[in-house]
């Protein structure tokens, strides 16, 4: 598989992140739960009073360790919201791999674009793609400072407790050398520490959030 890599730091990703960490940016978000099968619509919905016919699913650190496989309890959650008419989409700045296979399987779209979370034509190209409503489309992701791009876009927001990274599927997927792994590693660690902030600022500003004990 091939595609664009949206991984790299870019000016809309940095002054985001400064707002997510620091500012207002992520006031709104709908839910902070413990992991993506907690994901009930119907609840959140009840919730909300938010009307949800789709989502747009982030993959590493929210189905996916970072770099690793789509989790099999996430596969089966996937299946579910499809089986249930859920409109998904894969909205991820990863670049498309062997590994987002068990998605293309179930012919969920990977949005493709040039342009990255959180950049608002990100999220409405990927409504685009699956052919939803934005008012009634969620992001699903682990991630304020890219995610929470969705807020104020999409109909809604659920943020993810992000899944621990295992080192050495960080470290196959930089491949043999020495200097991408170095790379990656303190890639993972700097967003590790730059998401744990914008997740405190996000409870912080939303002292209502949705949360796993409330489905």
């Amino acid at each position: 598989m091939s595609g664009h890599n949206r991984e790299g730091i870019t000016p809309a990703k940095r002054d985001h992140a400064k707002e997510a960490m620091f500012g207002n940016a992520t006031q709104g978000a709908d839910a902070y739960l413990d992991r993506f099968t907690d994901v009930d619509l119907d609840r959140i919905q009840e919730l909300t009073g938010k009307k949800i016919s789709a989502l747009l699913v982030d993959i590493d650190a929210c189905t996916a360790r970072p770099y690793g496989p789509i989790l099999e309890e996430n596969i089966a959650h996937f299946r579910k919201l499809l089986d249930d008419g859920v409109k998904i989409g894969v909205n991820s700045n990863c670049k498309s791999t062997e590994r987002l296979q068990p998605l293309i399987d179930m012919k969920i779209p990977i949005y493709d674009g040039e342009i990255s979370k959180p950049e608002k034509p990100s999220f409405i190209n990927a409504c685009k793609m699956i052919d939803s409503d934005p008012t009634e489309t969620f992001m699903v992701g682990d991630n304020p400072n890219t995610d929470g791009g969705a807020i104020g876009v999409l109909g809604g927001m659920i943020f993810l407790k992000a899944i621990p990274e295992k080192w050495s599927e960080v470290w196959a997927f930089a491949e043999k050398s020495p200097i991408k792994k170095i790379t990656k590693t303190v890639s993972v660690l700097a967003q590790k520490l730059t998401r744990a902030i914008a997740i405190k600022r996000t409870l912080k500003l939303n002292p209502t959030i949705i949360r796993s004990f409330d489905i």
